[in-house]
This record gives C-alpha cells, sequence and structure tokens, in this order.
C-alpha cells in the first residue's frame, strides 16, 4: 500500500491516537499522519465528551485531576484505583506476557494507551496511581508492553507530553474564564469569533436560542437582552465593537486595532458607519413584495456602499493594509450578511461593476485563512434564516 493511500488523522499525545499508530506500525503499513490540533475547534471536544467518558471511564477520571483540589484529587485516584483492580484480578493475573499470549493483540494496545496516558499524568501532577504493591500483574505487564520493540520506537516521552498537559491546562484555564454567549448566524457574534480567532485565544462559546433566551444571557446583559456577550473572569462587555476592542487591549497579539490616534480614529469613524449599515440592510431580510418599497431599500444600502467603497477602500488588501484590522470585521461581517440575503431572496445589491473595491476588499476578506475557517457556511445560514423567518411571522 501507497503511504499516499492512507491517512490518518491524530492528536499526538491521544491515547486513541496512540493505539491506532502502534497498531498500524505492528502491521508495518505505511500511513501519512496528520496532525490535528483539539483547539482549533473548541467545541468539538465538548461535543465528544461523552464519547470519551464512556470509552475509558476511568482514563477521563485521572484527566480531570488536573483541575481539581486535593479532596477531589484523592477521590478521583480511587475511582480509577478501583477500575485499575478489576485490570489487575481479571485481566493480567496469569502469567501470560500479553493478554493473548507471546504477543500483542488489540487488547494490549487498548489498556497500553490508556497507562501510558495514566504514567504521563501521574508525573505532571506528581502524584502515583499504578503503584507496583497494589498492582503487581499490570505494572509488570505494561513494563513488558513499552520493552516490545515497535512501542518503545513509538511512545511519546513523558516530558513531553507533560509539557503539552500544561499548555492544555492553561487552555482550559482560559476557557474557564472566557466565555462567549452568541447566535452562531449572527455578523455580531461572528465580529467577536473572528476577533479572538485572529488572537488565537481559547474560550467557550454558548449557543444561544432567540426565541428562549437563556437565564444567563438576561443577566450578563439586562438592558438589551441580546448577544454577543463577552464574560471574563465573571465580569461581561456588550455590543460586538466594544467587545473587539475590549480583547484588543486585554491580549495585545496581532493587534486590530490602530496605534497612532489619527488611524485610531479614522478606524472607529468607519467602524460606526458599518453599524449604520445594519439598519439600513435590516428590511432586505424580509420578503418584500412590492416592487418599489424592494427597489428603495436596495438604493438605501447601495448608497452606503457606494461611499465606502469611494471613501474606505481604496488601492489595499485590507483597510489597514496587508492585516485585517477592526474596520475589515466590522465591515466583512456586515457584507457577509448582506450576500446572504441576497441569495436568499435573489436580489442582487453588491454588484462588482458598481462596488469594485468593496467587492474586491471582502473577496480578500471571506478568503483570508481565519476568516474562512470560521465564516458561515452559506447553504446553512439561508437555511437557518428561512427558518427564522418563519418563526418570527408566525409570532407576529
Amino acid at each position: 500500500m501507497e503511504e499516499a493511500d492512507l491517512k490518518l488523522y491524530t492528536l499526538w499525545y491521544n491515547p486513541y491516537s496512540m493505539s491506532v499508530v502502534w497498531a498500524l506500525k505492528l502491521k508495518g503499513i505505511a500511513f501519512e499522519n496528520i496532525e490535528e490540533d483539539r483547539f482549533n475547534k473548541v467545541l468539538n471536544f465538548y461535543n465528544n465528551t461523552t464519547l470519551f467518558i464512556r470509552k475509558h471511564q476511568c482514563l477521563f477520571i485521572w484527566w480531570k485531576t488536573n483541575f481539581a483540589d486535593d479532596e477531589e484529587k484523592k477521590k478521583a485516584i480511587e475511582k480509577v484505583q478501583e477500575q485499575l483492580k478489576v485490570v489487575e484480578d481479571q485481566c493480567f493475573s496469569d502469567e501470560k506476557n500479553f493478554f493473548g499470549g507471546d504477543t500483542i493483540n488489540m487488547v494490549d494496545l487498548a489498556f497500553g494507551s490508556v497507562l501510558k496516558f495514566i504514567e504521563a499524568l501521574e508525573e505532571f501532577n506528581d502524584l502515583k496511581v499504578i503503584e507496583p504493591g497494589k498492582f503487581h500483574h499490570l505494572h509488570s505487564w505494561f513494563n513488558d508492553f513499552k520493552d516490545v520493540q515497535v512501542i518503545k520506537e513509538n511512545l511519546n516521552p513523558n516530558d513531553q507530553m507533560v509539557a503539552y498537559f500544561k499548555v492544555v491546562k492553561e487552555k482550559y484555564q482560559t476557557m474557564a474564564e472566557l466565555k462567549l454567549h452568541g447566535f452562531w448566524y449572527s455578523p455580531l457574534t461572528l465580529r467577536v469569533i473572528l476577533t479572538l480567532k485572529l488572537k488565537g485565544i481559547t474560550y467557550e462559546y454558548i449557543e444561544e436560542d432567540r426565541f428562549n433566551k437563556s437565564p444567563q444571557l438576561l443577566e450578563y446583559n439586562p438592558v438589551h437582552k441580546l448577544t454577543p456577550v463577552l464574560v471574563h473572569h465573571g465580569k461581561s462587555i456588550c455590543e460586538s465593537m466594544i467587545i473587539v476592542e475590549y480583547v484588543d487591549e486585554v491580549w495585545p497579539q496581532n493587534p486590530l486595532v490602530p496605534h497612532d490616534p489619527y488611524d485610531r480614529a479614522q478606524a472607529r469613524f468607519w467602524v460606526a458607519y458599518a453599524d449604520q449599515m445594519i439598519p439600513a440592510v435590516k428590511p432586505l431580510f424580509h420578503i418584500i413584495t412590492d416592487d418599489e418599497v424592494r427597489e428603495k431599500a436596495i438604493e438605501r444600502v447601495q448608497k452606503h456602499l457606494k461611499v465606502i467603497d469611494n471613501q474606505c477602500l481604496i488601492d489595499q488588501k485590507f483597510f489597514n493594509g496587508d492585516h485585517i484590522n477592526i474596520v475589515d470585521i466590522a465591515l466583512g461581517s456586515v457584507i457577509k450578511f448582506l450576500v446572504t440575503i441576497e441569495d436568499l431572496n435573489q436580489l442582487k445589491v453588491m454588484e462588482a461593476h458598481k462596488f469594485p473595491h468593496l467587492y474586491s476588499r471582502f473577496s480578500n476578506f471571506k478568503n483570508s485563512p481565519i476568516v474562512k475557517e470560521n465564516i458561515p457556511n452559506s447553504e446553512k445560514l439561508i437555511a437557518c434564516i428561512k427558518l427564522m423567518r418563519e418563526k418570527m411571522y408566525a409570532h407576529s
């Protein structure tokens, strides 16, 4: 089999990945290993948590000790050791080298990956779980397992895993400190998501229901009761572009707000202008049967677009040159919503020949890597807006 024929997407430190890598190596199968980033799509971790618990409960319990106090750690160790005792007594209690006899089989791979992960966590937490005195057979079997040549050649070093656990712990702590309440389809929520992603900041995303808002959202934004709301250390920040500037001040890497006072003032002017566009775009969200009313609504939006095309986006890739800044985020999110409405209602508002600079800059914006990865899918967005529109008409 050619290497290109088989691809394996992994998280190098993950026990599931370890098991598969070892199996392929033992089989002598060539493959392309593609390393994934757990934190690139934070929500996926939470969506898969139940599967994680179900398959390796003791592993999940032990992993939680990274974020627990001493009493919780003690209880977690006891629970893990209860499950290890079952393995010790029922699985590796005879004199066989491995579960299947003299050679490694799938049971050895499954348990080996779990114990390797626990071993690294022991070092990370400076604790002992797999004590030789309590788990003689298991301890002996694991040492034999690690001495198998193929396994030894493909074991992740403990110091490397410990270093990564420290990074993971810091990121989870940041997630506990930073939460974003939003509507995934909202251009205002999109502004904040893009800001956090451009900054490389880990956060917990909480999807709200426009028709059944959570008590937390109402508590954090009692004035407008709207998203997005960013909660940092338990304190809420509301309004999308206020959040963007807050994030830029707290996390200065990859700056989005110009440092020069004049440039900063100009950027804030165009951010405000982008916000002024939203009331003009909103009527197009609805089904307009009257041709004259529809044309007037389109003309109002195009008047705004013409100002931006003539005054704001000339001879630059982005507003600030080669890098996205707050103006691009403010305008790009509104234009994304506008072109979605165009597709939904079969309208033509942002025509390339009328707004060449704006059309070109929006293309640059939506195709930049981080924006492309995080901008809502158009088909999904259209389906959502249709459903939302039906609900709104039903409630009216």
